[in-house]
């Protein structure tokens, strides 16, 4: 049952919860579990002015405030002791086809806006799965197109923002151009996004899409020298990812290969099906994989492909990221020095992974001084380290473990001290947030001394307004 509507909150048209309520204990916590608080009061506004009215409570009643989207971010920058404003109700998604854009609200989930975009014949620039939240677009979305057509955030059209005194803002390249600059990449540091215009782009009915594996640390190695030296000359249809991680029997290989460490991709090319298969051959044929199971499917399929993956992972979440200016040798003899950490034995409790993924091409070509993310270096790839684990008592380990290697890591020369985006980082300190926005942190802190002066939208990737100096 849900609670009554505090005075404070006359006119508030959804769903109010509190410590007790049925459905309190589900929506208190985000993605990551490890992160366990318990909200004074949790709002699940259905419009705009629900947002504002929420705000305004907060506001006066001294809560600490934090927004829910798909509470996918691992840092539980979804949760607090105070104010929890859930989105979830407010989940509409709809495409424009005429217009090539998509209007989504503030609560869909990605795998909700992927179908609605293919459902049309186009498809969005998001991130690589479909259960997170709107945050994935406002703190950056690297995916499948975006090679082609750049970040998430770059895709951004226009949006309905809330702001700290409750204003409702139309928000745009033409209305308010500073905001519309904070919004794509700065996640909710200047408002609620209640809704969002993003682009759409053409797709073929089918893709060329799926996995490769190549067992071995040195069949590793070669696959991803191979695969840089590759990115540089692909066409910007082709867009991969690769994961070191311990080959275990569910990978479905030979009995020989299981045990090992190793390197495995995923590709989706979204070019014409001749052309697809000519650059889907031509790394068959330049490195033979160990298993192959890239094949035809629908671009829904491959947004979708890795959540049966993440649905059997742990409740616990320890992740870390770097931005790298390119790939270099150095940076792979520090990532291949250990590579058994990724598989060392946790008694069948935790899996870890290291990801490296390409930021070229579109990404690289972005203006940063129309967005938020302050890095732009054509040949820059992201390292991500991620553990995934079953009990809470593991959490220094398997957090030593991620930060640690991403630190070696930014300790050599191709280092940039950022993580790139948002939305990755498990432990968002300032140092952290003021790298994840590079040289954009100061204009952005000016920014947020105009619209948010006392720091009211502080839990994320926090820039502190300008004349505070610090973070709350």
């Amino acid at each position: 049952m849900t609670a009554s509507i505090p005075d404070a909150l006359a006119g508030f048209t959804g769903e109010i919860l509190r410590p007790g309520d049925a459905g309190y204990e589900e929506r208190r916590f985000g993605y990551n579990r490890r992160f366990d608080r318990s909200p004074q009061l949790i709002a699940r506004p259905r419009t705009s002015s629900d947002i504002a009215l929420a705000i305004g409570y907060a506001r006066e009643n001294g809560l600490e405030f934090a927004i829910r989207g798909g509470g996918h971010h691992t840092g539980g920058l979804a949760t607090t002791e105070g104010l929890l404003l859930d989105l979830g109700l407010m989940a509409e998604v709809k495409a424009d086809p005429e217009r090539a854009t998509l209007r989504l609200q503030g609560g869909a989930l990605m795998g909700a806006v992927q179908a609605e975009a293919t459902r049309v014949g186009m498809g969005a620039a998001l991130g690589v799965n479909s259960t997170p939240g709107i945050g994935v677009i406002i703190g950056g979305g690297l995916g499948y197109l975006s090679p082609k057509h750049g970040w998430g955030c770059d895709n951004i059209v226009s949006a309905e923002l809330v702001t700290a005194d409750g204003e409702i803002l139309h928000v745009s390249a033409e209305s308010h151009p500073d905001l519309f600059r904070g919004i794509r990449g700065a996640a909710a540091n200047f408002g609620v996004v209640s809704s969002l215009e993003i682009a759409l782009h053409p797709i073929p009915p089918k893709v060329l899409a799926g996995g490769m594996l190549w067992v071995g640390r040195e069949r590793g190695r070669a696959a991803i020298e191979w695969l840089r030296a590759f990115r540089e000359t692909a066409s910007e249809d082709l867009a991969f990812y690769a994961t070191m991680e311990w080959v275990r029997e569910s990978r479905g290989v030979a009995p020989e290969l299981v045990d090992q460490p190793g390197i495995s991709i995923i590709v989706c090319h979204i070019g014409t099906p001749e052309a697809a298969a000519a650059e889907i051959d031509e790394i068959r044929r330049a490195i033979p994989p160990d298993l192959d199971d890239v094949r035809e499917m629908t671009f829904l399929d491959v947004h979708g492909s890795m959540e049966d993956m993440i649905a059997d992972r742990g409740d616990f979440k320890a992740e870390d990221d770097e931005v790298l200016t390119s790939l270099t040798n150095e940076a792979l003899d520090v990532l291949f020095a250990d590579f058994a950490a990724v598989g060392e034995d946790q008694g069948g409790t935790a899996e870890r992974a290291i990801q490296l993924y390409p930021e070229a091409c579109a990404i690289a070509r972005g203006d940063a001084g129309s967005s938020a993310l302050g890095l732009r270096v054509p040949t820059q790839w992201a390292i991500h380290t991620g553990s995934y684990y079953a009990h809470l008592d593991d959490t220094d380990a398997e957090q030593g473990w991620a930060s640690g290697v991403v630190g070696a890591v930014r300790a050599t020369s191709a280092g940039t001290g950022s993580p790139g985006t948002v939305n990755w980082v498990s432990v968002m300190t300032p140092e952290r947030s003021r790298g994840a926005y590079a040289g954009t942190y100061d204009d952005l802190a000016a920014l947020k001394a105009v619209w948010d002066p006392t720091n009211f939208f502080r839990r994320n990737a926090n820039i502190a307004p300008a004349a505070a100096g610090t973070t709350e």
